[in-house]
């Protein structure tokens, strides 16, 4: 089986900044794709970081 015939999941952050030591994450998502016809999976997660979200991390 190749890589490409088999599922795959994609995972994606949006974070208040790019400092990990300080920032925080915003919003998660996991994204199952089948390599048959169905429609991908998709699970995604709003988080309240506990800080106002910086204009630029918005931009």
């Amino acid at each position: 089986m190749s890589w490409i015939s088999g599922p795959l999941v994609a995972f994606d952050l949006e974070t208040t900044g790019t400092d990990i030591e300080t920032d925080r994450i915003v919003t998660a998502a996991v994204v199952t794709v089948d390599a048959d016809e169905r429609p991908p999976e998709a699970r995604t997660w709003l988080l309240d970081p506990g800080v106002t979200i910086p204009r630029q991390a918005s931009a």
